[in-house]
């Protein structure tokens, strides 16, 4: 696909994904609650296309119009040159990992090497966390708001959050788990820093997993944002703990740019609000206890909190993001894993996953 323009790679991923998608809504409304969650599933198709997706965008062509891919391939070709300006400070994994890479292949290889690290893990997670239904599981994650975006925009990002996914599924384990979920939670924080808040939430939600507690913070931090507003933001800007995020809460864009960027984002947040009210029925309206879920849920719960926290601020829909990233998760786990509704289970199952990926295919339309 070498020299086609960025928009048809979005359009192929988009067209691609309607079709899989809607196919396997019919699939999953047809069948019945036996079949849905106790029957296992061929991982085949799924991996062949998770495969086609790692070449394509893997192999995309590092120019303008693919976020910051071109800028990557700038900084890659110096160092491949022997120059090292051009390499942000923090990070220093990441840099040593484009540095080395830097000398072994040309950068199409190391967009190639970055999209592997950013599916394979994510691949893993749904193998460990849904073994039956992995392959739908999975499909809830490339159907996601943000999965595109993070292919090929803000990789860094979405390759630390897809190993701190990985990490969530081997907290929970002996003490040899434990380690490769510390081991884990290095390469992501080493990755991009910003990593550090969606760990230091699955580490919060696994010492003390009380959803009351955090469906009350969540609501909490709305009315903090609501009634403190911009202080809220200036108060993390100046914790200074990630320079990025100093910058993301600090710029200073064209007005009418930030319009549809910054304010309190009713939209997103009822969009945030969907796994959330999933999991409250679930866990104490059908009386569900099931501690990955509330691992995974009380991640999700507590990072969203913090992006509340600084929905006014410029960019905030990277940190979003840190909350997001887990978004399909949240949704599909306990949808493939217990009967949550008595009647027409299989129906509502797909309905929320149509209603996902269309979610998805709006703002595709709209931006």
């Amino acid at each position: 696909m070498l020299g086609i323009s960025p928009a048809y790679y979005q359009l192929f991923y988009i067209c691609t994904m309607s079709i899989i998608v809607l196919v396997y809504y019919v699939k999953i409304k047809s069948m019945n609650v036996y079949e849905l969650l106790y029957t296992q599933k061929s991982m085949n198709f799924m991996f062949f296309y998770s495969l086609l997706f790692i070449v394509i965008y893997g192999f995309r062509p590092a120019i303008y119009g693919f976020g910051d891919t071109a800028s990557y391939a700038y900084t890659y070709n110096q160092l491949r040159d022997g120059y090292v300006v051009g390499i942000e400070s923090g990070d220093m994994l990441f840099n040593q990992f484009m540095l080395v890479c830097s000398q072994l292949f040309p950068v199409k290889y190391f967009f190639f090497l970055i999209e592997i690290l950013y599916i394979i893990p994510v691949i893993i997670a749904c193998l460990r966390l849904s073994e039956k239904n992995a392959p739908i599981l999975l499909l809830f994650v490339f159907s996601a708001l943000s999965f595109y975006s993070y292919s090929i925009n803000g990789i860094r990002n979405g390759m630390a959050c897809s190993f701190v996914i990985l990490s969530l599924t081997y907290i929970r384990g002996g003490w040899l788990d434990k380690l490769i979920c510390a081991a884990l939670c290095f390469v992501a924080y080493g990755f991009h820093h910003s990593a550090l808040l969606p760990i230091l939430c699955m580490f919060s939600a696994y010492l003390l997993p009380k959803p009351k507690l955090m469906l009350f913070i969540w609501m909490l931090s709305i009315f903090a944002s609501l009634i403190v507003g911009n202080a809220v933001a200036d108060f993390f800007a100046n914790l200074g703990f990630d320079d990025r995020m100093t910058n993301y809460l600090n710029n200073a864009k064209d007005e009418a740019y930030l319009f549809s960027h910054v304010g309190f984002r009713w939209d997103f947040l009822l969009y945030s609000f969907m796994p959330i009210w999933l999991g409250w029925y679930v866990i104490f309206k059908r009386k569900v206890y099931d501690k990955t879920y509330i691992l995974l849920l009380g991640t999700y719960i507590l990072a969203n909190a913090f992006w509340i926290l600084v929905i006014r601020s410029s960019f905030s829909n990277r940190f979003a993001y840190l909350s997001w990233f887990m978004y399909p998760l949240v949704l599909g786990y306990p949808l493939l894993k217990f009967p949550v509704w008595k009647t027409k289970h299989t129906l509502k199952v797909a309905l929320i996953f149509l209603m996902q990926f269309a979610f998805t295919f709006v703002s595709w339309i709209t931006e």
